[in-house]
């Protein structure tokens, strides 16, 4: 096709800087003390898969936490010495909220559909891996 010679180079960089961010964000993720992060709505089960982590979510199949399951993500947490629930824009923060204060913690708001990319995973790598500390 035309211009294939440019489609060729551009595919090749954009491979590079992917390769690059890919080991950015281990290195950043290899910091974490804790292995398993606790998000209200599980949005980042590849991000944990391909680096290695757990994720838990307070939200399961759709739904806000029934009254078990939020006990046994308190016990996941006290027992793993987490101190973080992460949560995104898109939901209501007042759960996570509650949780935080129960496991005596903090939030930390995510932002998956952030416009850059790149930048908000390693951003993103980088918040999980404090909150992991």
């Amino acid at each position: 096709p035309a211009h294939r010679d440019a489609y060729e180079a551009n595919a090749k960089n954009y491979i590079e800087e992917l390769e690059a961010l890919n080991r950015r964000i281990g290195t950043i993720l290899a910091r974490a003390k804790h292995k398993t992060f606790i998000v209200f709505h599980p949005a980042f089960g590849y991000l944990a898969d391909d680096y290695g982590l757990t994720m838990a979510a307070l939200e399961k199949e759709g739904k806000e936490a029934t009254p078990h399951h939020l006990r046994e993500m308190i016990d996941l947490a006290r027992s793993k010495g987490i101190r973080t629930v992460f949560f995104q824009d898109e939901v209501d923060s007042r759960q996570s909220e509650a949780f935080a204060e129960e496991i005596m913690g903090q939030t930390v708001r995510l932002d998956p559909l952030a416009a850059d990319y790149a930048d908000n995973l390693e951003r993103m790598a980088g918040l999980i891996a404090e909150g992991a500390k």
